[in-house]
C-alpha cells in the first residue's frame, strides 16, 4: 500500500486521500443542471443535460478502495481545502 501522499511514485502531494486506506480514486456525488419537463403521473421528459459538472468540499464522496463515505473535505490532504487536513487530530468540544 502506498504511503500517504506517495501515490503512484509521484512525489508532489495529492490534494485528496482517504485516511483509513490511503486511497486517492473516489465516487463524488456531482451537480449538473437539466431541462425537465414534469408529466402527469410521475413521468418526466428530460430535454437537455448542459453545464460543467461540478462538485466542491461539500460534495459527499465515497472512497472507490475501502468505501469510507463522508465530505470531500474529510479526505483532504492540504489544509486550505477542507479548512484543515483530514489527518490532523481534531479537537473534540466539550458539551454542556
Amino acid at each position: 500500500m502506498a504511503k500517504p501522499n506517495e501515490v503512484r511514485g509521484m512525489s508532489e502531494r495529492v490534494e485528496y486521500q482517504c485516511p483509513k486506506c490511503s486511497g486517492t480514486r473516489f465516487f463524488i456525488d456531482v451537480t449538473q443542471s437539466a431541462d425537465v419537463d414534469f408529466l402527469p403521473g410521475e413521468e418526466h421528459e428530460v430535454y437537455d443535460v448542459a453545464g460543467d459538472v461540478t462538485w466542491d468540499k461539500d460534495s459527499m464522496a465515497c472512497c472507490a478502495q475501502c468505501g469510507e463515505y463522508k465530505f470531500l473535505s474529510a479526505f483532504a490532504t492540504k489544509a486550505d481545502v477542507g479548512g484543515q487536513p483530514s489527518n490532523a487530530a481534531r479537537p473534540q468540544r466539550r458539551r454542556s
